[in-house]
C-alpha cells in the first residue's frame, strides 16, 4: 500500500512538472495526463478502504480470540459452580 502511494505522488509531481500550467492540464480534456493521475488517485482510495476494513476484522478476531483465551477457562470454573473461601467464583 505504500508503495502505491509512493508511484501516485510519483506521478502527481511527473504531470505538474511537465507539460505547461496546472490550467491546461485540468480545462476537461479527458485524455491528458490528469486521467491517469485520477485514475490511480481513485483505486489507491479504494484500496485503502478496503484494507482498513480488512485490518479492522482481523483486530477484531484477534481481540476476541484473545479474550477467549484468557476467560473460558473461568467461565468453564463458573459454570461448574466452583466456588473459593469467600464464596466467590475461584479464578
Amino acid at each position: 500500500m505504500f508503495l502505491a502511494l509512493v508511484g501516485v505522488m510519483l506521478l502527481a509531481r511527473q504531470a505538474r512538472s511537465g507539460g505547461g500550467p496546472a490550467e491546461d492540464r485540468s480545462s476537461g480534456s479527458e485524455d491528458g495526463p490528469g486521467t491517469g493521475l485520477r485514475v490511480a488517485m481513485v483505486s489507491v482510495a479504494s484500496l485503502s478502504i478496503v484494507f482498513s476494513g480488512v485490518a479492522t476484522y482481523w483486530i477484531y478476531r484477534i481481540g476476541d480470540t484473545g479474550a477467549k483465551a484468557v476467560w473460558a477457562p473461568t467461565q468453564l470454573r463458573i459454570d461448574a459452580g466452583e466456588r473459593d473461601e469467600g464464596g466467590h467464583a475461584s479464578h
